[in-house]
């Protein structure tokens, strides 16, 4: 199991079924809770009951990429400080476990996603979270890069 709580669950946002199941399916196969939905902003109803969300994941692509859900991604983000994002696309290069897109996600995977990368993004998106935690919650919108 990976850096994941044991009363907090891991969030899958996709319109896709077959993502939405396939990404449960692997979690639960490592050890996670999953809660999946077609819509994002449904986080923030679960966060609200008091359940507690460590991740989210977000099949980017399916939202119709990043410029289409940025803001959306940006205030949930700012609502719910505590939970790390994974972005997941097959149109990004390659993986990007960096934290230089902290503004917006802690981790960016390119689609297919194997278990093992799955596994160790989820540990390093909190280390990303927790180094950047704050840092670019109130960063103006004008001087990110998008």
């Amino acid at each position: 199991m990976s850096d994941i709580k044991n009363d907090s669950y891991v969030f899958v946002a996709s319109p896709s079924f077959g993502f939405r199941r396939s990404l449960a399916d692997t979690l639960h196969g490592m050890g996670n809770r999953c809660l999946t939905c077609r819509n994002l902003r449904s986080v923030l109803a679960f966060e609200s009951r008091g359940i507690q969300i460590s991740h989210i994941l977000v099949d980017l692509e399916a939202f119709g990429g990043a410029s289409i859900i940025f803001d959306e991604l940006r205030a949930i983000r700012k609502s719910l400080p505590g939970s790390a994002f994974v972005l997941i696309s097959s149109e990004f290069e390659c993986d990007e476990m960096g934290n230089h897109r902290a503004f917006v996600t802690d981790v960016s995977l390119r689609a297919p996603v194997s278990k093992e990368t799955l596994e160790f993004s989820l540990t390093q998106a909190v280390i990303n979270r927790r180094l950047s935690a704050g840092f670019y919650d109130d960063f103006p919108a004008k001087y990110v890069s998008q």
